[in-house]
């Protein structure tokens, strides 16, 4: 194992779509969906960074929707919708065998457990995670990058960053990390990411 690299995930947009709770809660609570995901962007950062609780997402759907959402267990009722990309999870799992592997996600809090439980993200052993609401920040704050760094001990150059968010690459490039944008609209997107990873580990460190 090369231990002085690391392979970091995104979790929502790379291991599973997070998407189709928006048509969940749409269905459910007769609110349109595009009603729906603006209430979520509005509040999304704010329960990442743990500041509010996703109460206050319900509560806000409830205001506008014909129907009354009733959720006593709300991480079961968001990670049901997940659909998951065995794809990614099957190629981090294989990974994980010789490689160093981490994820830094922005996710509610409560979530990431349940979705390994789930099999929507892939139970890996001495994977290095940060959760965004366990710190109070969120990609792309250039702090989550230096916070990560600081708690594993991988300097910018090891760490290989795949996200599905343009504004996260960006930054996590200006902070002097690897990168690779997943755009899961390219057919071939898993033989992309699989070549630049093995590119990257590969690759002679200064």
């Amino acid at each position: 194992m090369a231990d002085n690299k690391i392979v970091v995930f995104d979790v929502g947009g790379v291991f599973f779509d997070f998407k189709p709770c928006f048509q969940k809660v749409s269905d459910d609570s007769g609110l349109g969906f595009e009603t729906v995901k603006d209430i979520w962007i509005k509040l999304d950062d704010q329960i990442c960074q743990g500041k509010i609780s996703t109460d206050v997402f319900i509560n806000e759907i409830n205001q506008k929707a014909p129907k009354k959402l009733k959720i006593d267990d709300f991480t079961s009722y968001w990670t049901e919708a997940f659909v998951p990309d065995h794809q990614i999870i099957n190629l981090a799992l294989s990974l994980s065998k010789t490689t160093n592997i981490g994820m830094l996600t922005n996710i509610f809090p409560g979530i990431f457990d349940k979705s390994v439980e789930s099999g929507k993200i892939p139970y890996i052993t001495n994977c290095r995670l940060l959760e965004s609401h366990k710190y109070g920040l969120t990609k792309p704050n250039p702090q989550i990058f230096l916070k990560y760094s600081e708690i594993f001990g991988f300097k910018p150059n090891e760490i290989l960053l795949i996200d599905d968010t343009l504004i996260n690459i960006t930054e996590a490039n200006n902070q002097g990390w690897n990168t690779h944008h997943l755009d899961k609209n390219i057919n071939d997107y898993t033989t992309r990411l699989t070549n630049r990873i093995n590119s990257f580990i590969q690759k002679n460190l200064p």
